[in-house]
């Protein structure tokens, strides 16, 4: 949120330097961002006074004006046509500098002397278009006057982060008042004059809040007979200062008091209301709607709308609609100021994806106090800068479901305990007053507080103890170390196993991702999780947005976009993994599973120096999982072809990871649909582990063997099988075939290609045997390694290759 300096200083007295103010503000809990000096360069700009026009003699274009300044009158040659005598113009006197750099001297135009130049809003960096010729100020403009002062161009800005809980700073007068209250300054809001007549306002149109319990307060006025037009220019360029677009005078001055007051506020035009009727209604169904930025939306049925007798004309606290907004031959205005519970209209903001500076407010919260205050604040600016009149009072209607504000009891004694300091009671009652706050009681036990209706926030002691810290200063609280011993709920059961893998994955090169835990439902949908997330996905009451809506099932799509965050800043490649749990949800019954997922993209960096890289493969990703495995002692590890519960994966460069029969997890390359709709070009390996499964095969004790004292003995065979023959069988018969003397078997060649049959492929099995007591001799190993060759024969569909 920005705020401007003199804006500021017009509802408080501020004494201190800009620089000093925002470390006051800072040092209260309010952020300043940053703090801009805006210093115009033309600020030798003056106002001054057409006393002629006449044509130029050499020139049918341009004019001969003569304009008085405050001391003398000067002759200006201008090549616009707009002014006129006694206008109120723009003077660029000689030595004046523009925001395009050009430096304004007397000169010689077409034989005749100008002494200086008539400025348009477009010269001065006032607006993109100056299609209307040169600026044409007030009548009442003070001639002689510097430009920048009575437009208010030469301002501070400071730029604040207003924490969620302090609603009431999002305006000016809400941080005047912090200023008030921290440096004792006086506040000035003065009292809107509205000078009221005609017709009672009830006879143009009636006001019915039907859902009062998320409008408690509404309150309308009618202005009649208004003339919509630009705003006054110190308005458009306080407006500009801030951050918002100028409009109408109309529409700027709604956005003016909201800035300045913190009440959003709407004005409808009365002629295009029908029915004469305003409804504070919910929308009782499904129903397409026109918002103001020409975008329709849906609306449910129970987001609360403000309705003609027709139908919708504006989504409560969010943004108006297209059919009531103010046009330029709006004449008659009904103008709206209402207290909105902040949950429905977060509700509707969030739903909906629009996000105002409305709903921004209202979510927070505004003050349920001020929507009369407000609502007069506005008509005044806009009978001031567009005429009308106003009707005969305020349509107002106010409901049950207010925020009444109950007593707090305040103990000094438990203010001094909880602070560690020993003030007074005085001393704490001094800055509860300064807020605004009503403070009760005698004796030296109990106060009862009641907070102003802006400091919602204020809800019980704690928060009256946190104010009273806050305005005396943190630096007035003395350090001391807690009494009492820090704690946290503890490690977790797996903390350890999650440390020992976090280790394990470091030193293979992996690095740890941290993502969030709610997904879009497209991800759920594409990444559907491990096999025992059977149930739905768990959607969110109220999202922040549809990339947020629900709660994760896999680990993958966080992984998925911490790859391409680092393909964006260059990295040639990502290995990369995740610990977290994933959900699921069974009628009323909730899922968590704590799991372990793997990425692996782009090239493998060389592993030597002057060596050469390669892209991850599947093997990469196979040895990552068998080390994780390897660091808790399984070896009861079988991969599976792939099922069909991996749809992420590609069919045919996957596999399924099962321990004990039972299956863990997951792992291959991404689906080439899902690799294209993404925009991937890197082959991507991922992998994805049941941490809790995997936890529960983990052998209770490790048991070490001495190494052994005999040399083991190698044999190797090579065996021709179909193509789509498993390894593994080969590996399963040897360890089924219990030979005492064989210690270990591996895979370590397949091939394809001449001279190998066309839809065969060759295995090579390389078998160690050892025998504990003994040197084996050739014999020995010979006749155990020709009975398993043989077994093998006898029981699988092999052909050995001699």
């Amino acid at each position: 949120m920005k705020i401007t300096l003199n804006w500021l200083r017009e509802l408080v007295d501020v004494v201190l330097a800009s620089d000093e103010l925002a470390e006051t503000l800072v040092m209260a809990g309010l952020e300043v961002e940053s703090v801009e000096e805006r210093r115009p360069s033309w600020t030798a700009v003056e106002i001054a006074a057409i006393e002629d026009v006449a044509p130029h003699p050499n020139a049918d274009r341009l004019r001969l004006c003569r304009v008085r300044r405050a001391a003398e009158t000067v002759v200006v040659v201008c090549g616009a046509s707009n002014m006129q005598v006694g206008d109120r113009v723009a003077l660029a006197v000689p030595g004046t500098v523009l925001p395009d750099g050009k430096r304004i001297e007397q000169a010689a135009i077409r034989g005749e002397r100008s002494h200086g130049m008539l400025c348009s809003l477009r010269e001065l960096g006032l607006s993109e278009d100056d299609a209307g010729g040169i600026m044409i100020l007030p009548a009442d403009a003070p001639v002689g006057a510097p430009l920048v002062g009575y437009l208010g161009a030469e301002d501070t800005i400071l730029e604040l982060s207003v924490t969620p809980n302090r609603g009431d700073c999002l305006s000016v007068l809400g941080i005047a008042r912090e200023v008030a209250a921290l440096t004792g300054a006086s506040l000035h809001v003065r009292k809107s004059s509205i000078s009221e007549g005609g017709a009672p306002a009830s006879r143009f149109v009636r006001v019915d809040v039907q859902a009062s319990d998320l409008c408690p307060r509404y309150a309308a006025r009618v202005v009649r007979g208004v003339r919509v037009a630009p705003s006054p220019l110190w308005m458009q360029t306080r407006l500009a200062m801030v951050g918002m677009r100028p409009i109408s005078n109309v529409v700027d001055a709604t956005n003016y008091v909201m800035l300045e007051r913190g009440q959003p506020l709407h004005a409808f035009d009365l002629r295009r209301l029908r029915g004469a009727c305003v409804a504070v209604r919910r929308a009782g169904s499904r129903q397409r709607y026109e918002t103001l930025d020409g975008q329709t939306r849906e609306l449910a049925a129970d987001d609360l709308v403000i309705a003609d007798a027709e139908g919708p004309v504006a989504i409560a606290g969010v943004m108006g609609g297209a059919d009531s907004e103010i046009k330029p031959d709006t004449v008659d205005l009904i103008l709206e100021s209402a207290f909105f519970v902040p949950e429905t209209v977060r509700r509707s903001a969030r739903r909906l994806g629009l996000i105002t500076e409305s709903s921004y407010r209202f979510e927070r919260g505004v003050d349920p106090g001020g929507t009369r205050f407000a609502l007069d604040r506005v008509t005044e600016l806009i009978v001031g800068n567009a005429g009308g009149q106003v009707a005969k009072g305020v349509l107002e209607a106010r409901g049950s479901g207010g925020r009444p504000r109950a007593a707090i009891r305040l103990r000094p004694a438990r203010v001094n305990a909880l602070l560690g300091t020993t003030l007074k009671i005085p001393e704490m009652e001094r800055p509860l007053r300064a807020l605004g706050a009503t403070v009760s009681g005698r004796g030296p036990l109990v106060r009862r507080v009641v907070p102003p209706t802006h400091r919602f926030d204020l809800q019980n002691e704690v928060d009256l103890i946190e104010e009273i810290a806050r305005l005396i200063g943190y630096d007035a609280v003395p350090t001391s170390t807690p009494a009492i011993g820090a704690g946290g709920p503890g490690r977790g059961p797996i903390h350890d196993i999650e440390q020992r893998l976090r280790a394990r994955l470091a030193g293979a090169g992996f690095d740890e991702a941290i993502t969030l835990a709610m997904v879009s439902a497209d991800d759920n949908r594409d990444f559907a999780g491990l096999p025992e997330l059977t149930g739905p996905s768990v959607e969110l009451t109220n999202p922040l947005s549809a990339e947020t809506a629900e709660l994760r099932r896999s680990l993958l799509p966080g992984l998925l976009r911490v790859y391409a965050e680092n393909r964006r800043h260059g990295a040639a490649h990502v290995a990369a993994y995740a610990l977290g749990r994933v959900f699921s949800r069974e009628a009323d019954r909730y899922h968590e599973v704590q799991t372990l997922a793997l990425l692996l993209a782009g090239a493998r960096p060389p592993e030597w120096v002057g060596g050469t890289s390669r892209p991850w493969d599947f093997f990469d990703l196979k040895g990552a999982c068998e080390a994780v495995f390897a660091e808790f002692h399984i070896d009861a590890v079988r991969w599976e072809a792939l099922g069909s519960g991996a749809r992420h994966l590609h069919p045919g460069k996957g596999a399924q990871i099962e321990i004990g029969g039972v299956s863990c997890g997951c792992a291959g390359a991404l689906h080439p649909n899902l690799r294209a709709a993404r925009g991937f070009d890197d082959e991507l390996w991922l992998a994805e582990l049941d941490l809790m499964r995997v936890v529960q095969y983990c052998p209770g004790r490790v048991i070490f063997r001495p190494l052994p004292r005999f040399p083991a003995v190698s044999r190797d065979v090579a065996v021709l099988v179909d193509e789509q023959f498993p390894a593994r069988r080969i590996l399963d018969a040897v360890t089924e075939a219990t030979e005492p003397l064989v210690e270990e078997v591996r895979v370590f060649d397949h091939y394809t290609g001449s001279p190998i049959p066309k839809g065969k492929k060759s295995l090579a099995y390389t078998i160690a045997y050892r025998a504990s007591d003994r040197t084996l001799t050739d014999d020995e190993v010979n006749a155990t390694h020709d009975r398993l060759v043989a077994r093998l024969v006898a029981q699988l569909p092999v052909e050995v290759r001699r």
